[in-house]
């Protein structure tokens, strides 16, 4: 039913309701009414004649009641019937009108009496219909009219209704309709200030809006197509179900496939080159991103291309979520790693090829070492064998002299061995309980003896206590650290002091400090000291050469602080001096009762020195050594302690001799023919009688941390490394044989 149909109908049911009101009800009570009143008056006037009649109808004076009677129906056009009876029942006034309709006549009879006495009876019979019919003329009329004003009233309200609120109704579900299908190019207009234009004014805003929106979308959507078509990754997107719902033309470009090939089609059961993940479930990487709404990634999977071939890809996948928060599908982006993986392969082999080399570079410089260090034992040897004979002032500067300059080449050579094994990454930190004191006496007493230079004197500082000197510590390492910057600090330094200085640092950090009053080092070397083969340069040397050196001493100081955890630094100007400083993590231990720093400075009196050498005497030591000059030397330094020795050029004769002989140590080479010292040493070691526990030194030209390793898990006792020096060898020997002889039986 439309709406004005609707608004129409309450008049129309207004209209029904008041004529059937007035028909049905008001009029039947209005002719009831009518009628009593009627009644009464027609009685009472009845009464009245019949009082007037009394002598005519006694007397039988027909002439008068004929005139009489015609007046009073002329005068009464609605008496359709008189009649008059005597009282024998005889008619005076026969007059008879037959009424229209027998249903609308009203009967009165009136007793005509004279003193009581009955003398006749009027009759009289009216016309009801004539009697109130102008006032029921006056009600139809009052009703047509009534009717007519509603009608106009409905047809004014129509046309109001059709302008001011059907129109505009039908205006508004055009242009909603007109929303609804997407159209929003309308022409319509809406100019009244009433809620119905408003309503439309805004539903035009609002359509604007959308349009507005709807362009900017499609510019998006466009937008992000032109976006996606032109990048080089490819990328396609899936419905929950799996099937494709576009997919750019990289994509299509690098799988070989047309769009209508893969579009609607599920495409993990074509690319993906895995049978097991091609099926969309659990197992398939798209469809666990859709059911966790979590983005995936897979760093290196396999697509089947078009043509068969295998393509290898990265990628990504991310759930599309819509605006009510649900999952619809995914989007996927790949790359073609194919170059990257070639590249990688070719970085492997790049990476295997630079370790291989790396480790050949470590190799021929470890067997480099080990060759210079064979024929500089000799040297190193025989000089300080020929310190021992009689000789004059001026030949014993010369041997020292030469002994000094081995020791550097000594220390050159350690320190490419360093450096080799840093870049080989086989160099590790281990830690220990260390005596901080004796190590920092031990330095600054080494070098103080060491200056050769009279104007320059070398302090120590300890700004803690004593007892918070007892730390977890690298003391090897720490000891090259502070070597090589003592150094530093003498090589440019030729007046003054070099303090070397440990304090506080806090969270059981230490600082180390070498302070020296030289030439300083400008800021632009500070920036590179701590490079390889950098070195600073002489402020006071107009042409600007270098003091020499191989540039390689901070920069290992630099590597073994850092693997210790800490950080080094230098500040300095030039002509004042330089301050190197670094920090070491070092955790307090308890008091360390036997100290194992690098180098030990045991003041003993020089009588009990002298009877622990003479307990040395007639000791019988094994030499296991197959180069000639070494035995020379080693013999040499062996029997100056008054030892008794057998030589053994090989490991196999080496094990004979222990068959026949009761040694009290042997002095084992460890590179010999047929046997080297490593098997000869563990066959010792699984005999079955006592010469098993024989203590058993090491002797190598190989100065690699490693080798020591080695040897003591072959179940040597200690190692000793090559050039020998006179006094380390006296007391490893006076350890293992005088010292540890007095709290045990033998030697294990």
């Amino acid at each position: 039913m439309s709406l004005r149909l609707r608004l129409i109908l309450p008049f129309m049911l207004i209209v029904v309701l008041f004529s059937s009101v007035l028909h049905l009800f008001w009029l039947p009570k209005f002719r009831a009414y009518e009628l009593s009143k009627l009644s009464k008056a027609t009685q009472s006037e009845l009464s009245t004649m019949a009082n007037s009649l009394i002598e005519p109808v006694m007397s039988g004076d027909l002439a008068f009641l004929y005139k009489m009677l015609d007046r009073i129906k002329s005068e009464r056009p609605n008496w359709v019937q008189i009649k008059i009876e005597n009282a024998k029942g005889d008619r005076l006034y026969p007059l008879e009108i037959q009424a229209a309709s027998k249903k609308s006549l009203l009967d009165f009879k009136q007793e005509i009496s004279n003193e009581g006495e009955r003398v006749g009876v009027l009759k009289l019979k009216i016309d009801v219909e004539h009697s109130y019919s102008k006032q029921i003329d006056l009600i139809q009329e009052f009703e047509i009219i009534f009717i007519l004003l509603l009608c106009i009233v409905a047809f004014i309200g129509w046309l109001m209704l059709n302008r001011w609120l059907t129109r505009p109704i039908c205006l508004l579900s055009k242009l909603a309709s007109a929303i609804t299908r997407g159209n929003y190019d309308s022409d319509m207009s809406f100019n009244g200030k009433d809620e119905l234009s408003m309503l439309g004014q805004s539903l035009l805003s609002m359509q604007h809006s959308i349009l507005t929106r709807e362009s900017k979308l499609e510019y998006s959507k466009e937008k992000i197509r032109l976006i996606i078509n032109s990048i080089s990754d490819g990328v396609f997107g899936v419905d929950t179900q799996g099937a494709t719902t576009f997919i750019n033309p990289a994509a299509l470009n690098m799988l070989g496939y047309r769009d209508s090939d893969l579009v609607g089609w599920r495409i993990t059961e074509i690319i993906f080159d895995d049978s097991n993940k091609k099926a969309f479930d659990k197992n398939n990487v798209i469809y666990e991103s859709i059911q966790s709404n979590e983005p995936k990634i897979v760093r290196n999977e396999k697509f089947t291309t078009r043509s068969g071939d295998v393509l290898p890809v990265e990628f990504k996948t991310a759930p599309i979520v819509n605006s009510n928060g649900e999952v619809t599908g995914a989007v996927v982006s790949f790359v073609d790693i194919s170059e990257r993986l070639a590249v990688e392969h070719s970085l492997r082999n790049a990476n295997q090829a630079a370790k291989e080399l790396i480790q050949s570079k470590s190799n021929f410089i470890a067997n480099m070492s080990h060759e210079i260090r064979t024929p500089m034992n000799g040297v190193l040897g025989m000089l300080q064998l020929l310190r021992e004979t009689p000789i004059n002032k001026t030949q014993s500067t010369y041997i020292q002299t030469a002994l000094r300059s081995g020791d550097r080449l000594l220390e050159l050579i350690n320190n490419i061995l360093d450096f080799s094994k840093l870049e080989a990454g086989k160099l590790k930190i281990r830690n220990r309980p260390t005596n901080l004191l004796e190590l920092l006496n031990d330095l600054v007493v080494l070098y103080s003896n060491n200056l050769q230079k009279p104007n320059l004197k070398l302090h120590l500082e300890i700004l803690i206590q004593d007892s918070e000197l007892y730390r977890s510590v690298d003391p090897h390492r720490l000891w090259q650290v502070l070597t090589n910057l003592v150094m530093n600090a003498v090589k440019f330094t030729d007046e003054g002091t070099i303090t070397v200085r440990v304090s506080d640092a806090g969270e059981s950090q230490l600082l180390f400090e070498v302070i020296d009053t030289g030439i300083g080092i400008s800021e632009e070397d500070q920036m590179h000291i701590f490079n390889v083969f950098e070195q600073a340069k002489d402020a006071k040397d107009e042409k600007n050469k270098l003091r020499g050196g191989t540039g390689l001493g901070l920069a290992l100081c630099k590597e073994f602080v850092a693997l210790m955890g800490g950080e080094i630094g230098v500040s300095s100007k030039m002509t004042k001096g330089s301050n190197f400083w670094f920090k070491l993590f070092c955790p307090l231990v308890s008091d360390v009762s036997t100290s194992e720093n690098k180098t030990k400075s045991v003041a003993v009196p020089s009588s009990r020195k002298d009877e622990n050498e003479r307990s040395l005497e007639n000791l019988h030591v094994l030499l296991a050594e197959d180069n000639e000059v070494n035995q020379i030397i080693a013999l040499a330094m062996l029997e100056g302690l008054g030892l008794k020795v057998d030589v053994a050029r090989n490991g196999k004769i080496a094990l004979e001799y222990l068959q026949r002989n009761n040694y009290d140590l042997i002095l084992m080479d460890l590179q010999m023919p047929e046997i080297n010292g490593i098997e000869a040493t563990q066959i010792i070691r699984n005999l079955d009688s006592n010469k098993a526990n024989v203590c058993i030194i090491a002797q190598t030209a190989n100065a690699m941390s490693e080798d020591k390793e080695v040897c003591l898990k072959a179940g040597m006792n200690d190692y000793i490394s090559k050039p020998i020096d006179q006094n380390e060898l006296r007391k490893k020997l006076l350890h293992w044989l005088v010292e540890r002889n007095s709290d045990l039986d033998s030697c294990a």
